[in-house]
């Protein structure tokens, strides 16, 4: 993990920018913490020096803990915490037609939920 929960890399030529969640959001919470928009204003002055005919695809990932309520799940948490992060960077002025949101729920975890 980079620089304060966050790294780049490269794969098959496309740019991967990886957030931890705690980065960006509170428990459960799909709300970017302070400290998350700070890391989304420097991530957009950086998009903005770079092509624009690029598009830019924000992933929401959950763990594996359920909800009780059956309303909120965690394929809505994803889709909430991606579509967040989409409407920040088109409030910096990023072309909302070069934004992508899409939710993985608890089926892509970035880490493993397992417990000793």
């Amino acid at each position: 993990m980079g620089e304060k929960g966050w790294y780049t890399d490269e794969i098959e030529g496309k740019l991967k920018l990886d957030l931890t969640s705690n980065l960006l959001f509170s428990l459960n919470s799909s709300d970017i913490t302070a400290e998350g928009k700070l890391l989304i204003e420097k991530l957009v002055r950086s998009l903005k020096t770079v092509d624009k005919g690029f598009y830019i695809r924000v992933i929401g990932h959950t763990d594996n803990q359920q909800f009780d309520d059956r309303q909120f799940d965690n394929w809505s948490l994803s889709a909430n915490r991606a579509l967040a992060v989409v409407r920040a960077l088109n409030m910096g002025d990023i072309d909302g037609s070069r934004l992508q949101a899409q939710a993985r729920s608890s089926y892509a975890p970035k880490f493993s939920n397992d417990t000793d």
